[in-house]
């Protein structure tokens, strides 16, 4: 049986019309009533309620139905977090949020400064600046797809939880960047914590600025660097960018 197929269940008038068959059918060879049964059944024709009960039409209210199994398991009504569509579409692909980290978190350090706010900029234009910061002469052809989300480095994984907005990337020659823009419940201490921790146990480097409201985590291994923007949510959460070079290709 296809696990994915729709269940049929019988229709609760379906039922209802086939047991009044078989009642029908046993009214002829029923066994007599002891005396106990026929008081029951007199009592019950005497009884005025519930007469009127048994006689009165069946009411079906047209809101009510299917509301049957309401406790039951259903999908839910928002998209799973951190589900992305695969690099070439066509439903959910492999990507989940990152793990849990093993072990106790460290503590970031506080920001080493505090600047102006930068100026806005789209997730395309972070990538072309990182490459700038990284690479002097790589001019990436950045291309906009969620699927460059299932390619981030291991170290840098979308934080666990995270809801994935955009993401962007290029492969072109020594240009293997990976961005992504995603928001979490998390506050901003607890997202920086954890990149912070994930990047010292990779070997990376790690400075903490601050640029008006936005915190900023930034650091390198060898070629490979790493470049995090990350901006409190209005309610609560965080809304971080997350910018990386030499991502799986």
């Amino acid at each position: 049986m296809d696990k994915d197929a729709p269940m049929h269940r019988p229709h609760p008038f379906s039922a209802l019309a086939l047991l009044l068959a078989l009642v029908a059918c046993q009214q002829g060879k029923q066994a007599p009533l002891n005396p106990d049964e026929e008081n029951l059944t007199a009592s019950n024709a005497t009884d005025p309620a519930l007469a009127a009960a048994l006689e009165d039409q069946i009411m079906v209210d047209p809101q009510l139905v299917g509301q049957s199994n309401r406790t039951s398991v259903k999908p839910g009504a928002q998209p799973l977090r951190g589900a992305v569509p695969s690099p070439g579409g066509g439903g959910p692909g492999k990507v989940e949020p990152g793990a849990m980290l093993a072990g106790k978190a460290m503590k970031a350090p506080p920001p080493a400064h505090t600047g102006p706010a930068a100026p806005p900029m789209t997730i395309g234009q972070r990538a072309a600046l990182q490459a700038r910061r990284s690479h002097g002469n790589c001019d990436p052809k950045v291309a906009y797809g969620a699927g460059w989300a299932t390619r981030l480095p291991v170290e840098f994984p979308i934080f666990p939880r995270g809801e994935l907005l955009e993401a962007a990337g290029s492969d072109s020659a020594g240009c293997a960047l990976r961005v992504v823009s995603f928001t979490t419940d998390a506050p901003v201490p607890d997202v920086v914590d954890y990149y912070y921790t994930r990047a010292r146990r990779a070997g990376f480097d790690a400075e903490r600025v601050r640029e008006g409201n936005a915190d900023i985590l930034a650091g390198t291994r060898g070629d490979d660097a790493y470049y995090i923007i990350l901006n409190a949510r209005q309610g609560g959460g965080s809304d971080v960018d997350l910018v990386v070079n030499n991502g799986k290709r």
